[in-house]
């Protein structure tokens, strides 16, 4: 298409002011399927109904969103920051196995603000000025749209939705948080923790939290996320709202700095998967308890290993009919705990200290040494023996 008729095809979409016209548009340009998404990558407008003949798109709890495969591929090669920190540049993406599908891709950006995306289904690999002409100006048209029209702010997110899915995208930057601090949706704290479930709130109780500047909600591929302070009434009125019906949630580590959040939101989802495969039936369930076993019971080599020590032990408990492999597991189970681990087995602390130096000296094993209390947590774990 010439350029002249490119930019009368968009100014006539800009003057009717809908995502969809501009969209249009686009698909006419580039004589592909397009897809427009806010920046969570819910779909504002695209060609195609997703199951049908778009690949680009699946349906997720009502709403059309980008697939999981193109995000994957998104986070793999680090693109949603380099958009962000990148605006005005598309990307050509090789879309795994679809080589002969690749799709061209650029931000959508208001003052340096970014918006959403535009993501357009290619013929061929090949990438030409023209074609990034072409989407620069098809984005520029959707930044005016999105920003000026009444529909546009209706289908995009507010700021403080923008600021959160930034956040949990892990593209968010310090300008970011001064921005959201400085409007008043997003309350410092000195330790964050983020929570994971798999449970939908209601949506009374969702409007009721997106006011509290203390918790921030994010939803992705089935999974609520929750970010307050740690140790908050916030918090703590989470847990007990989620406990109260029945469900299980993930909890992070603690941390202290906001831009962590992506990380962290992998490890609250990680551990509430643990947690829902296992047979303990339990609510909460923290990474900072279950990292080692999670890290365990994912490697498929570590069944082979076993401490020498542990061996020599069991056959010494055998023929002298002592406890010292039932102390170890104590000890190690309580987390190296001299206090936890007497109360459990009923025994005097000064007993404890003395049945774990007699390990040391019988099996030739450095209990004060991390890297040998890892092997023998890993082969306890790893064998069944707790």
């Amino acid at each position: 298409m010439a350029y002249k008729d490119m930019y009368k095809q968009l100014l006539q979409a800009v003057q009717i002011g809908t995502v969809d016209a501009v969209r249009q548009a686009a698909s006419r340009i580039f004589e592909s399927a397009v897809s427009v998404t806010d920046t969570s990558f819910r779909v504002l407008s695209a060609d195609a109904d997703p199951g049908s003949t778009d690949d680009m798109l699946e349906k997720s709890g009502g709403q059309v969103y980008v697939s999981r495969e193109l995000l994957e591929l998104f986070k793999e090669h680090d693109l949603i920051s380099n958009m962000s920190a990148r605006p005005h540049e598309t990307i050509v993406v090789d879309w795994g196995y679809f080589k002969d599908h690749p799709h061209l891709t650029s931000g959508v950006f208001w003052e340096d603000n970014i918006l959403g995306t535009i993501t357009v289904l290619v013929d061929s690999a090949a990438y030409s000025p023209e074609q990034a002409e072409a989407m620069q100006a098809c984005a520029d048209a959707l930044a005016i749209v999105l920003h000026h029209s009444e529909e546009g702010k209706k289908e995009m997110s507010s700021d403080r939705d923008q600021f959160i899915s930034r956040l949990f995208h892990g593209s968010a930057a310090q300008k970011d948080l001064i921005h959201a601090e400085q409007n008043h949706f997003f309350r410092r704290s000195s330790s964050y923790v983020v929570l994971a479930t798999e449970f939908i709130p209601d949506s009374a109780w969702r409007e009721a939290s997106g006011r509290n500047t203390g918790v921030l909600i994010y939803r992705n591929a089935g999974i609520t996320y929750l970010m307050a302070g740690a140790g908050s009434r916030e918090l703590r009125e989470i847990q007990e709202w989620i406990e109260n019906r029945g469900h299980r949630y993930g909890l992070s580590y603690p941390f202290g700095d906001p831009l962590l959040t992506e990380k962290m939101a992998k490890q609250a989802s990680a551990v509430l998967d643990f947690g829902s495969r296992s047979a303990e039936k339990k609510a909460e369930w923290k990474f900072s308890e279950y990292a080692l076993d999670m890290l365990v019971k994912s490697s498929p080599d570590v069944a082979c290993f076993i401490h020498p020590g542990i061996l020599k032990m069991e056959q010494y408990d055998a023929r002298n009919n002592t406890e010292y492999l039932a102390t170890l597991k104590a000890w190690l189970r309580h987390r190296m705990d001299y206090s936890e681990t007497a109360k459990a087995m009923n025994l005097h602390r000064n007993s404890l200290y003395y049945r774990m130096q007699r390990i040391s000296e019988l099996f030739g094993i450095d209990l004060a040494d991390m890297n040998t209390e890892v092997q023998l947590y890993l082969t306890l774990w790893s064998n069944n023996l707790f």
